[in-house]
């Protein structure tokens, strides 16, 4: 399970995450391919998977389909489109997210780091004292890159203020009013983009005639409107209208992406009542609350849990 420790702190940025890839899953690094990253700080999931279990990227991209068709994890994540590769975009996710879906996919590579899972899990259930010693030299090398190399890319895996933690981050996602704890990957036009979105609202509209709803958010909400009008021949009604709290949007979604409408390429359709939107909106506020007066612990289901 030891994750390997470059010679260097300024060691290649690529071989870094390598290198700790490939100590994770026992491996040597020159097996383990390239993995581009976003500027947010999230990975290529193709990318990721073809670095844990090898083989070609177009072979893999068809097995990560298959997977999120099979457990309904369609529109799940975001795409980001890199200079230079025909204006194409690829799915983009946390480092969570990705080892979610990798732990999925069918092949021997993969099979064998369900196996290393297991055997670390074992060791936990177990007692076993030298699972402590190798998480404490992983913890100690990451809050020695936090302070001397906050931008080493080997911060991914980190559960500090590391790149897969950007969704949970409060002071990134909206969540509170500080914002000195940025995670140090975060540049400052990102940061001014975010604090400028604050002030957009979140909305509930629905056609006319009924259908789905629609659950997003904009700094002009009827503006928004008339745009969604245009080129319609029938009405948009706006349902209800929460202002500054735009940064809702996403939790929002993930509450309901069970009941997300797949009838056209928009992602913020849902198959549902305005009543039934408006009650998911309330739930995600009462978390949101929660976690401001600290009755509950953030995580990844902290915003969309229905307790």
């Amino acid at each position: 399970m030891a994750l390997r420790e470059s010679d260097s702190d300024t060691a290649p940025a690529d071989l870094e995450v390598r290198s700790h890839i490939a100590a994770a899953t026992e491996r040597n690094a020159d097996e383990i391919s390239s993995i581009r990253m976003s500027p947010d700080g999230k990975v290529v999931l193709i990318d990721f998977a073809v670095a844990i279990g090898g083989g070609d990227s177009h072979s893999v991209a068809k097995a990560v389909c298959r997977v999120q068709r099979k457990h309904k994890l369609e529109g799940k994540f975001t795409r980001f489109r890199f200079p230079g590769y025909g204006g194409r975009s690829t799915q983009v996710c946390t480092v969570d997210e990705a080892l979610e879906i990798v732990m999925l996919l069918p092949g021997a590579r993969y099979a064998a780091c369900r196996t290393i899972a297991a055997r670390i899990l074992r060791r936990y259930l177990g007692g076993d004292q030298t699972l402590h010693a190798e998480v404490d030299k992983i913890d100690q090398l990451q809050q020695r890159l936090a302070e001397t190399a906050p931008n080493d890319r080997r911060r991914i895996f980190s559960q500090r203020g590391s790149c897969s933690n950007v969704r949970d981050c409060d002071s990134f996602c909206g969540l509170c009013d500080d914002v000195q704890h940025v995670p140090p990957f975060v540049s400052s036009a990102m940061v001014h983009n975010r604090l400028q979105r604050r002030t957009d609202d979140l909305y509930i509209m629905r056609y006319s005639f009924g259908g789905p709803v629609k659950i997003g958010r904009s700094a002009d909400v009827e503006r928004r409107r008339q745009q969604l009008m245009a080129c319609q021949a029938f009405r948009v009604l706006l349902v209800c209208q929460y202002p500054q709290m735009g940064y809702l949007e996403v939790h929002v979604h993930r509450y309901l992406q069970n009941k997300r409408f797949w009838g056209g390429p928009g992602v913020e359709w849902f198959q549902t009542s305005p009543l039934e939107a408006r009650s998911a909106v309330r739930q995600v506020l009462k978390n949101v609350l929660k976690l401001r007066s600290g009755a509950c612990r953030w995580g990844p289901q902290s915003l969309i849990g229905r307790a």
